[in-house]
């Protein structure tokens, strides 16, 4: 199952995107000019759209587990 709606973007690339901002603290403005660098085309409204997306499927059901 690809964290993505789409398959233009690839689940390591939305992993990297939310490891730099919340583990390296980089805002997604700043990815956002480092993908077009690149020649890539990934707004931060998309950037920010994944991270949520993966945030709910991904991060809430492990939240939600009983405590020991």
């Amino acid at each position: 199952m690809s964290p993505t709606s789409n398959d233009e973007y690839s689940p390591s690339s939305v992993a990297y995107a939310m490891y730099q901002k919340y583990v390296n603290s980089i805002p997604l403005y700043r990815r956002e000019a480092d993908w077009k660098q690149l020649g890539a085309k990934l707004p931060r409204a998309t950037l920010a759209n994944q991270t949520i997306k993966c945030s709910i499927d991904y991060m809430e059901p492990v939240c939600q587990l009983p405590t020991v």
